[in-house]
Parts: structure tokens; sequence; C-alpha cells
């Protein structure tokens, strides 16, 4: 890598990274593999930690052990591992001001269970169950309506 690209890397945001580093996963058409969190496969939310872990962060994070149908159990009523986990190291914003590298939620009946990448133009990547990690969109999509938080990875509290 040339110092001068390690310079522009430097200067750039975490969340700028976080939707760069999505955008490559998308590219390659990462498959899909329940608790997955690496390019040879990852889940929505395993999506989301691959990328930090390869930014290099979230290195100590233990990842929770779910079932494939999790969303479907009454424990999570009791425990939403998904907010909770996010909590850990961002804030939720108003979905208005969401940037690139916000974390979206959706809401699927009465639960928080799927995850993306915002990257800006009502554009966001996702790891869809039986296929990839993909591009989606937000624009006149069932995802326009499922879409219930936005999360903003704070810098201060990220290891």
């Amino acid at each position: 890598m040339s110092q001068e690209l390690k310079i522009q890397l430097c200067k750039m945001s975490i969340q700028e990274k976080v939707a760069g580093k999505a955008k490559e996963w998308a590219d390659e058409k990462v498959k899909y593999r329940h608790r997955g969190v690496t390019r040879t496969g990852c889940d929505c939310s395993g999506l989301l930690i691959g990328i930090m872990r390869e930014l290099g962060y979230l290195k100590n994070f233990i990842y929770p052990v779910y079932p494939l149908d999790w969303n479907l159990h009454g424990f999570v009523k009791k425990h939403n591992y998904i907010t909770e986990y996010i909590g850990k190291y961002a804030n939720q914003i108003e979905k208005e001001t969401k940037q690139p590298g916000d974390i979206l939620l959706f809401k699927y009946v009465k639960v928080i269970c799927h995850t993306g990448i915002y990257i800006g133009h009502d554009l966001f990547v996702h790891s869809v169950i039986g296929s990839r990690v993909r591009y989606g969109t937000l624009k006149n999509s069932p995802y326009s309506h499922r879409l219930i938080e936005v999360w903003r990875i704070d810098e201060t509290r990220i290891n």
C-alpha cells in the first residue's frame, strides 16, 4: 500500500471506512452463512462484525450464539441481541439523519431481526438468508417501511 493511500485512509471517518468495506463485500458477492463473520460467509449481523474486525475493531467482541430462527422464539421479548451488541459501540440517531456507514435495523412483524449498512442515495448493503451479501434499496421497497432504527458508530466507544 502506498504512503499516499495510507494517509487517505487515516483521514477517513469510521463511517466512510465501513461503507467502503460494505461495498467491497457486496461486490465480492460474499455468501450467506449463519453466524459467519468473514468474507467466506456471513449473516446480516455478522456482516457488520466482520467489517469492523477487518478495520481493526471489535477484536474481543464475543458473537452471541443463536439459532437460525432465533427471532421466532420467546427469548426475543427478553433479549434482542442486535440492539444489545450495537448499543455497546453506537448511538441511535434519527432515521432522517442517516449517513453512509450507519447501521440500519429492520423490523419484521414485532421483532428487529435484520441489519444493513447504509451506503448513501437510499442504498444499503445486507446479507440475505439463502443468498449472499448484496445491495438493497430503501426507495419504494419493502425495506422502506421495515426500517425501524438507525445507529451511528461512536469512535470514542469502539475498541
